[in-house]
């Protein structure tokens, strides 16, 4: 079920439910300052499937859900599969993908083509 807003400064971007369950379970167990919302792409609205394929698709849905403006970080979290190398710099091109991406929006939202 998509979530419609994000209520806390942080938040946590994992691959699927049972990621999200450990997390929210660490943050309990571990006595974590209650200031991280845990989140999975199928939740971000016009998302489907979840795993580290999703994880640009989610970054872009972020930007839609009201407390996106008013976060102070994201951490992204993969697992690491067969190739750990290879898993993080897949994550690693989506987010910079994006970064580029809202860099050039910005650019042109701003300063004009």
């Amino acid at each position: 079920m998509p979530r419609d807003n994000l209520t806390r400064p942080y938040l946590i971007l994992v691959e699927g439910p049972g990621d999200a369950a450990f997390f929210r379970r660490l943050i309990v167990e571990r006595g974590i300052p209650k200031e991280f919302d845990v989140l999975y792409p199928s939740q971000v609205q016009g998302v489907s499937g979840s795993g580290n394929s999703r994880f640009g698709d989610a970054l872009d849905g972020f930007a839609l859900i009201p407390g996106f403006d008013d976060l102070q970080g994201i951490l992204v979290v993969a697992d690491n599969d067969d190739d750990s190398n290879t898993s993080f710099a897949y994550v690693q091109a989506q987010i910079r993908d994006r970064i580029t991406d809202y860099l050039m929006m910005f650019h042109h939202t701003v300063r004009g083509p």
